[in-house]
């Protein structure tokens, strides 16, 4: 991965069975279009859903789990590829809107050439916006009394990861348990890279739930990096790890801000 980032001795486990499960509906990608045109949404540059979709209207495509690249067309021009993987019981939003932000107006008839598409990566636990392709595994603590359930992405500029960890024993409650995770943290930095600090510690409650904050500077071969740390209880056996790296001479405030502060709990 990129950064160097390290997410400890983590065993992959390829989620093979989930191939098994045909299109039962419990695997699914919505197609959404926000844009004034009618739009042919592709899957694997396949036409999706039953024919084309008209502006502001919507269709959903069973799929079976795998990687699948999304786009749309209106018949002159296509939108860019957005390629994403899925794991069974997911849900995958594709969105195609308008880019606003554009100094002058864009004639009748070229519309997609302000199209920009958003992926939005959901599952049973949260949804939020990746930078890049979501590569999704699962594994064990060291000490067998948990399930981590890893979410990763990243392009040039930063590397995002949510950790769902699933303790098999109650925790602390609330910011008992954040902190707790959040001194553990900073420690095993300490030692993997002698001459880490930490800083902009904070605690807070987002939507709903109790969170500790905190950014971790370190270093690697010469390379600063900052990592930005956000612990969420969510119950007495499950806590979110929101991690986001880049270098530190990077302002990567834009993609925290639609990675983690835009994030939406579902649990």
């Amino acid at each position: 991965m990129t950064f160097g980032k390290f997410f400890g001795a983590i065993a992959t486990i390829v989620l093979a069975a989930a191939t098994m499960f045909a299109q039962d509906g419990n695997t699914k990608v919505n197609f959404i279009n926000q844009t004034s045109s009618t739009l042919r949404f592709m899957l694997n540059s396949s036409p999706a859903c039953a024919g084309d979709i008209i502006p502001n209207g919507s269709c959903t495509e069973s799929v079976n789990p795998g990687t699948y690249t999304a786009s749309a067309t209106d018949g002159q021009q296509s939108t860019g590829g957005k390629t994403f993987s899925i794991a069974y019981g997911e849900t995958y939003n594709y969105r195609v809107y308008e880019d606003q932000s554009l100094a002058a107006p864009v004639r009748s008839g070229m519309k997609l050439a302000a199209l920009q598409s958003v992926g939005v990566f959901t599952n049973n636990y949260f949804s939020t916006n990746f930078v890049g392709q979501v590569e999704t595994s699962q594994a064990r603590n060291d000490s067998n009394t948990s399930s981590q359930y890893y979410f990763d992405a990243h392009n040039d500029n930063v590397l995002q990861s949510v950790d769902i960890r699933l303790v098999d024993h109650d925790i602390p409650y609330g910011l008992d348990a954040t902190n707790y995770y959040a001194n553990d943290d900073f420690n095993r930095r300490q030692q993997s890279t002698p001459g880490a600090t930490a800083g902009n510690r904070s605690t807070g409650v987002y939507q709903g739930h109790p969170f500790t904050y905190q950014v971790i500077t370190y270093t690697i071969n010469g390379v600063v990096f900052t990592e930005r740390n956000r612990y969420i209880y969510i119950n007495a056996r499950e806590v979110y790890f929101v991690v986001q790296t880049s270098l530190a001479a990077y302002d990567d405030s834009s993609e925290w801000g639609t990675f983690a502060n835009a994030m939406n709990i579902i649990r």
